[in-house]
């Protein structure tokens, strides 16, 4: 969906993992990105939710280097360490394409945040895209039935940078957030759960 301002997609799948449904929601502003991720199950599972950066995060981890298993993909990260979490929600500053960013990360109780060094593959393009070094992987854990992420990514001037409020959060329901800046002011979200129906969303400011 696109309107004036930004533009909307959704995914949900329910084939990936036997049990459990996955459910994504990116809203593309002028001014940031906003990244909703629902994983809904009858079972408890642990829920990995990553995202894989061309740059390098400003915020150090704790120190304490850890493991994230061998699954395929985990076992070709390096340097993994657990960063600190600001409850509800955690600002990690970091650099992408030259340019200095933050990511908002609203994580509900029980979640571990750790970062990464993803491997740099031997050739410089994916698609038309280039790669550049270094290449790190941000990754947030929780183990439950059903959770929601939620990261908003702005550039990091005082203008720019984006506030982060999550006033509702139903993976099965309504996730209900507020994203605002100096520059634009608030704009807030409203994002139904109904897996059979075309999302619909609406901003105001």
């Amino acid at each position: 969906m696109a309107e004036r301002g930004h533009k909307i997609v959704r995914a949900s799948n329910s084939a990936v993992y036997p049990g459990v449904r996955l459910d994504r929601t990116l809203i593309v502003t002028d001014d940031y990105i906003l990244d909703t991720f629902r994983t809904i199950s009858d079972e408890v599972h642990t829920y990995d939710y990553a995202m894989h950066l061309s740059g390098a995060l400003a915020q150090p981890g704790t120190g304490r280097r850890v493991r994230l298993g061998n699954a395929r993909g985990y076992k070709l990260l390096t340097d993994i360490k657990q960063l600190a979490i600001h409850a509800p929600v955690t600002t990690i500053p970091c650099s992408v394409a030259g340019g200095a960013w933050e990511a908002a990360l609203y994580a509900p109780g029980g979640t571990a945040i750790f970062s990464a060094h993803d491997p740099v593959p031997a050739k410089p393009m994916f698609n038309e895209y280039e790669v550049r070094a270094p290449l790190t992987c941000l990754v947030a854990r929780r183990r439950a039935r059903q959770t929601v992420f939620i990261t908003c990514w702005s550039p990091s001037s005082a203008s720019q940078r984006c506030r982060l409020t999550v006033t509702a959060a139903d993976p099965a329901g309504i996730v209900s957030l507020a994203v605002g800046n100096t520059k634009t002011g608030t704009q807030r979200w409203r994002l139904p759960f109904v897996p059979a129906a075309t999302l619909e969303c609406t901003g105001s400011r």
